[in-house]
């Protein structure tokens, strides 16, 4: 009986310790995500504003008339492209659990429609320009969590304020996508020099892992959004 005893207490003791130690590490953790935070807003920050490089079209393409790229003129957005994606995107090869969404290499090919000249649909997808692209992060409706051992879940709610002409597409933290996908209201867009803007309001799903020193973003998804669109002057006025 003594036996039992003694080794029953040690079994005590060292389930104590297990414990302890995962007690330990718990709190370790916790306190090193904590401290990450700022890192990881910041790294989302600058990612969304590098997006502006690739949102406004090129001074040169700035025309309605405009309805094929030059080899050189396609050249030159796919190496921003390239160098954006690889920059802030890393590749893991999954979906973190989710249906919808897209990794690095599906957001690199979406981006492909910042090109596209669709003269024969009856909306004109890509038939048009960006002048400006505002982005600003709402982070007091924004949250940063843990995503397994090594990853992070940002719930994002951003604003996107666009100035445009024709029915571009109009880039996102989610996928690229025209004025007239977005307008839920059923108003005609039309095609001609008016100046619009587009107010889109999204809440949006970010996962990040760290590499190399870097957060960078291993999937991500849009959850909806909403939107306004109004004419505006050559100044910057609402009509």
């Amino acid at each position: 009986m003594a036996a039992f005893f003694k080794r029953m207490n040690r079994g005590l003791v060292l389930g104590g310790i297990v414990l302890i130690g995962f007690i330990i590490f718990v709190i370790a953790d916790t306190a090193a995500f904590k401290k990450n935070k700022p890192e990881i807003k910041n790294a989302v920050t600058e990612y969304v504003d590098s997006l502006g490089e690739l949102a406004v079209t090129p001074q040169e393409l700035q025309s309605i008339d405009i309805t094929k790229l030059t080899n050189a003129q396609s050249t030159e957005i796919d190496n921003k492209i390239e160098k954006n994606v690889n920059q802030y995107w890393t590749y893991e090869g999954d979906d973190d659990g989710n249906y919808y969404g897209f990794n690095k290499s599906e957001y690199r090919s979406s981006l492909d429609l910042l090109k596209e000249k669709d003269t024969d649909s009856e909306t004109k997808d890509g038939i048009g320009y960006v002048t400006k692209w505002t982005p600003e992060i709402n982070w007091n409706q924004s949250s940063i969590s843990k995503n397994g051992p090594d990853g992070v879940k940002v719930s994002l709610e951003c604003q996107i304020v666009a100035d445009y002409v024709g029915n571009p597409y109009i880039l996102s933290p989610a996928l690229p996508s025209t004025p007239n996908d977005m307008d839920y209201s059923g108003e005609a867009l039309s095609l001609n020099n008016a100046k619009k803007q587009i107010e889109i309001n999204g809440s949006y799903t970010i996962y990040m892992k760290k590499e190399s020193g870097k957060w960078k973003l291993t999937y991500a998804d849009s959850w909806g959004w909403n939107t306004q669109i109004h004419t505006i002057e050559d100044g910057g006025d609402e009509a």
